[in-house]
């Protein structure tokens, strides 16, 4: 990330800056060499790249402004052509904070900071830029509020004489406007994989197209209760995000199947699930009667009734295929 230095025409440019990051500031000390006046301010500009489509917050973490000194610094703080933290004309807080969606995972993303210091030589400055992401709520796919690596932050280099053009990129996931379809969502056999498409949009209901977004899947059976936690698989890249959900049942009822990006259900979630028995199985089928065990007397006939089953020990409700017959 590239930083101009200076108060009024700058003293330095153009140096590429890792990381945005002063923390280790002192009365003394000034973030480059050329800087002979304590009074100072700096700009910032280039790319951030987030590893995840969904919102971050930014910190430009001032410790050195608490309460034992006055406010001498100011920060604005744009991403994406978006003011993210305003506090240029006072200070409200040494860690001011911004939050901004990206609606694609691992794109390059403008960012400009400008931060000036008003010391007399008494105090001193000091700042880092810190980002934060815990949208999922699932730790490897989060962001725990840290400094910007260096892998995260890249330097602005315009190419002269090239035709422009803009393109709109899909905004972050949205739960609500997901879709889903398959007959696998609504009607499964007791003990066969099922599965079904998740197709991932925006709030606008246009369709992503990267498959950084974390869906969930939970089969729940009577009274509300969950009984499967189904796998959810990204498939592989396209210009459609698309996800693969599977599960697989052996109690032959109805569930409610419900489908979530974070804690919010995609469109037509829950859903109603029916899973019906399997083939019938000889060794879990069972008899009644007291025919089974007593014969009556002549000419009266014996009976007794067989109860088909799979071999999950659901209990048929359909007769079994020619050639299948109990004998």
């Amino acid at each position: 990330i590239t930083n101009d230095f200076g108060a009024g025409n700058p003293v330095s440019s153009s140096v590429i800056s890792p990381t945005v990051d002063w923390s280790a500031a002192t009365t003394t000390s000034t973030p480059d060499a050329s800087l002979t006046n304590r009074s100072f301010g700096v700009r910032w500009v280039g790319f951030v790249r987030p590893s995840r489509a969904q919102q971050y917050t930014f910190h430009m973490s001032m410790p050195q402004s608490d309460s034992a000194s006055p406010h001498i610094e100011r920060v604005k703080l744009w991403v994406d052509n978006s003011i993210v933290i305003q506090q240029w004309s006072s200070l409200a807080a040494s860690a001011p904070s911004g939050t901004i969606a990206f609606g694609r995972g691992n794109g390059y993303y403008d960012i400009q900071a400008l931060y000036k210091c008003s010391s007399s030589g008494t105090t001193s400055c000091g700042y880092a830029l810190l980002w934060e992401s815990t949208v999922s709520g699932v730790a490897n796919l989060d962001t725990s509020k840290s400094r910007i690596r260096s892998d995260r932050l890249f330097q602005r280099l315009d190419v002269p004489n090239m035709p422009s053009g803009l393109h709109v990129q899909p905004a972050v996931t949205c739960g609500s406007e997901s879709t889903t379809y398959s007959p696998g969502l609504t009607l499964a056999t007791a003990g066969v994989d099922s599965s079904f498409t998740i197709q991932s949009k925006d709030a606008y209901e246009n369709v992503r197209e990267d498959t950084s977004a974390a869906f969930t899947l939970s089969v729940h059976g009577s009274g509300g209760t969950p009984v499967y936690a189904g796998a959810v698989i990204a498939d592989a890249p396209s210009t459609q995000a698309k996800y693969t959900a599977s599960f697989n049942l052996q109690n032959a009822k109805g569930y409610e199947v419900f489908v979530k990006h974070g804690n919010d259900n995609i469109k037509g979630s829950p859903f109603s699930l029916v899973v019906k028995p399997a083939w019938s199985c000889g060794t879990k089928s069972t008899v009644q009667g007291t025919g089974l065990t007593a014969s009556a007397l002549s000419p009266a006939k014996s009976a007794f009734t067989i109860q088909a089953r799979d071999m999950y020990g659901n209990t048929r409700t359909q007769g079994s295929p020619a050639g299948s017959a109990y004998v």
